[in-house]
């Protein structure tokens, strides 16, 4: 998932350096995730130029499900902690 995610940022804020300062990474790192990414997916998803980076074509056709792939994770993520939560309140609400 981190890998999406950086994708997310580097599209949201057209570079790598940038994306790996708000993401908390080495610059190197985020362009291995993509690296990666893109290897497995066999598809280029950016064009990096002076100006900075944009999606490919294609990269912009599969953008829309890795976004929405984000925001299902996250939603799980939610619903783990509400989960957690209901758990540690019914420990809390029923004491011995």
């Amino acid at each position: 998932m981190n890998r999406y995610i950086a994708l997310q940022k580097i599209v949201e804020v057209g570079s790598f350096t940038k994306a790996a300062e708000a993401l908390g990474y080495t610059q190197s790192s985020v362009s291995q995730m993509i690296a990666s990414l893109e290897e497995e997916l066999a598809i280029r998803l950016l064009t990096r130029s002076r100006t900075g980076v944009r999606l490919t074509l294609v990269g912009a056709e599969l953008y829309p499900f890795i976004e929405r792939s984000i925001y299902q994770y996250n939603a799980m993520l939610e619903k783990a902690n509400e989960i957690k939560g209901l758990e540690t309140g019914y420990q809390i609400h029923n004491p011995r």
